[in-house]
């Protein structure tokens, strides 16, 4: 009888002492979640609210959201100027090398417009030389000797690329439709005439930017417009008439140019 006594007085003890310490446990336990939710910068009644970002994200239009919102590289209401040299790669009587002035403004990253010169320095090609040391004649023929016109920037590519792993080069690609005058030589055995035609472009220019105020630039230039060939030499029947070179025919011309320079952005 006495031991079953001293054994209720032990598991009495026993949950004595342990019955606050189990208490203190369930506490410490539901303090728990709110301690780390604390320390996450998030309580139960402070939730992130991401309804804008999933409003952007997932609208259907792209009219207050762009890829692209900061650019390391500007063009927006800025002045450029640029110098390119390169060389005619599609004429079949001309080699030249053609020296390129141009100024541009941007509106806005994406618009802007420029005035172009090009000055084309024309020689007969090998095709040319040839004609000439077979038949003793040049064919008919002319040659560009400039163009002037203005054209409207639209730039849809901005990017970025890395060189190697070791550097981030900047980029945009623009193209360029435009208006303006060729200037070119009919080719005759007593001398040239200059003539001028009106001419259609469309440049794609793709810059490569290495600072705030300069840019690697490479081009690639069009021009379409009407020539007018006049006969080398006069035929018998235009000696007879004892009238000026005529017209043999007119060609729908496309000149291409390949160029590389340097923009320098004010």
């Amino acid at each position: 009888m006495s031991q079953n006594i001293f054994n209720w007085i032990v598991v009495c003890v026993f949950l004595t002492a342990g019955l606050p310490l189990l208490a203190q446990s369930k506490k410490a336990d539901a303090k728990a979640p709110a301690q780390e939710a604390k320390k996450g910068g998030a309580t139960e009644g402070d939730k992130l609210d991401i309804s804008d970002l999933e409003q952007k994200y997932w609208t259907a239009k792209d009219t207050n959201f762009n890829v692209v919102q900061n650019r390391t590289y500007a063009k927006a209401k800025r002045v450029a100027v640029s110098a390119t040299y390169g060389n005619l790669i599609n004429d079949s009587y001309s080699r030249a090398s053609n020296l390129s002035i141009s100024g541009s403004y941007y509106f806005t990253e994406r618009y802007g417009v420029e005035l172009n010169y090009t000055d084309v320095d024309s020689q007969d090609n090998k095709l040319v030389e040839t004609f000439e040391s077979d038949f003793g004649t040049t064919p008919d023929h002319g040659k560009v000797n400039s163009y002037i016109g203005a054209g409207f920037h639209w730039v849809p590519f901005y990017a970025k690329m890395s060189l190697l792993g070791k550097r981030i080069l900047y980029f945009d690609m623009a193209f360029t439709p435009g208006l303006g005058m060729t200037t070119y030589d009919q080719q005759t055995d007593v001398g040239t005439r200059s003539k001028s035609a009106p001419t259609f472009s469309i440049d794609v220019t793709q810059s490569i930017f290495f600072s705030k105020n300069f840019a690697v630039r490479v081009d690639f230039k069009n021009r379409f417009f009407q020539e007018e060939v006049i006969e080398y030499r006069k035929s018998p029947a235009t000696q007879a008439a004892g009238q000026d070179n005529q017209t043999v025919r007119t060609d729908f011309t496309t000149n291409s140019l390949l160029m590389f320079g340097l923009t320098f952005f004010y």
